[in-house]
This record gives C-alpha cells, sequence and structure tokens, in this order.
C-alpha cells in the first residue's frame, strides 16, 4: 500500500501541463492526474446522455491557472454547457484527455 500511495503522489506533484486557449486570452494548465472518483464521474456522464455535463467536469476537474487554483467550480456546471461555445468546450476537453499520462509514462514513476 504505501509503493502504491507513493506513487500516486509522485504523480500528483508533477508540474501541470500548459494549455493555451486563444479563445479565453491566454494560457491555462491541466492537473496531471486527478482522484478515481472524479475521474469516475467524468465516464459516467460521458458515457450516458450527459456528454455535454461530462465534458464540462473534464474542464472543472484538470484546468487551473498559473498558481494552480481551479478556473471552474462544479456550481459552474450548468452555466458551462449553456454559456461556453460548444467547439471550444469540446476541444479544450480532447485537448487535456491527450495530455493525460499514458500507462507507460505512469509505469515508469
Amino acid at each position: 500500500m504505501d509503493a502504491s500511495k507513493a506513487h500516486f503522489e509522485s504523480v500528483m506533484s508533477a508540474d501541470p501541463t500548459p494549455l493555451e486557449v486563444a479563445e479565453w486570452g491566454g494560457t491555462f494548465f491541466v492537473r496531471p492526474q486527478i482522484s478515481l472518483k472524479k475521474k469516475m464521474e467524468i465516464q459516467k456522464k460521458m458515457t450516458s446522455d450527459q456528454m455535454d455535463e461530462g465534458l464540462a467536469l473534464s474542464l472543472i476537474y484538470y484546468l487551473v491557472d498559473g498558481e494552480g487554483s481551479p478556473c471552474f467550480n462544479k456550481a459552474d456546471l450548468f452555466e458551462m454547457v449553456r454559456s461556453i461555445d460548444p467547439d471550444v468546450l469540446i476541444r479544450v476537453a480532447s485537448e487535456i484527455a491527450e495530455l493525460q499520462p499514458k500507462q507507460e509514462e505512469l509505469e515508469g514513476n
């Protein structure tokens, strides 16, 4: 258990990856990982008729500013699916997914 926890801590402590979102005026950052509970919440939405909420949750849970503070919070969910350009929301959520470490990268830690 200790080795498992140490591995997860090392993944979580990695620096966020920069992500340029020109439509929103700058650079944001993507957390290297989130909890299993949050991942499963996103997955559940993405595999149901609530894909829009799943995409928004990806931004809520992964996207942070230069100080490491979340750019969005869960209270923003419904406004995000109504008020953010859907093409930008989809693109940013896709880019976040692409930035997630691959299994072989995780095994190297």
